[in-house]
């Protein structure tokens, strides 16, 4: 079970990732939907060191998109203290068109 300080952090990353999520122009289209299973690192400064698809939606446009939101949510929030300076996370990021 993960500790209180590391589902708060994740939250937050949460909170702040879904501000810069966008349903792509493609996949509106096609009215394409599904759910990417993403996941990245972050240093404790809340600069992204890296992010992958864990699990696709797919759709290879959707996968893109939740890559890229990932980028744009940059600076992240910093890690707090109590954690490590390093973290992986995974985050489902949804995407439909309704």
């Amino acid at each position: 079970m993960p500790s209180p300080a590391k589902l708060q952090f994740r939250d937050t990353l949460m909170r702040h990732i879904d501000k810069f999520q966008r349903y792509p122009r493609a996949a509106k289209r096609q009215h394409l939907q599904g759910t990417v299973l993403a996941v990245f690192s972050v240093g404790r400064d809340g600069k992204l060191l890296g992010a992958w698809v864990k699990t696709s939606s797919g759709q290879a446009v959707l996968d893109q998109a939740a890559i890229d939101t990932i980028w744009r949510a940059q600076p992240l929030p910093q890690i707090p203290p109590a954690l490590p300076d390093s973290m992986t996370v995974e985050v489902p990021l949804g995407f439909d068109p309704s």
